[in-house]
């Protein structure tokens, strides 16, 4: 079951909440999907918020949140850091892959 903000709650397969699409201008992902991706048919949906996405965009060598570690593909094999903080009293900053381009 889902609870909806309202403390409704919806039973799985229950009607949609509204058939009216949302009122945001559609737009393409910058970086968009490559051989990498393999075997997928041409104009399916692929899916989203998925921690890998970045490994099938552009060369596959984005970084790759896998929290608390950052995750990089590189010629020379799979890549692990965990990320440097530095903090000070304004501001927090992670920085991943130290000397690295």
């Amino acid at each position: 079951m889902i609870i909806n903000p309202l403390s409704t709650v919806i039973g799985l397969g229950a009607p949609p909440l509204s058939d009216s699409a949302p009122p945001f201008d559609e737009t393409e992902h910058p970086l968009q999907p490559t051989e990498l991706w393999g075997d997928w048919p041409e104009g399916a949906p692929r899916p989203t918020n998925q921690w890998w996405g970045n490994l099938v965009l552009e060369n596959g060598d984005q970084p790759v949140g896998v929290l608390p570690f950052e995750v990089k593909a590189m010629e020379d094999g799979l890549h692990v850091c965990m990320p440097e903080k530095t903090t000070d009293t304004t501001f927090i900053l992670v920085s991943t892959f130290p000397g690295e381009k």
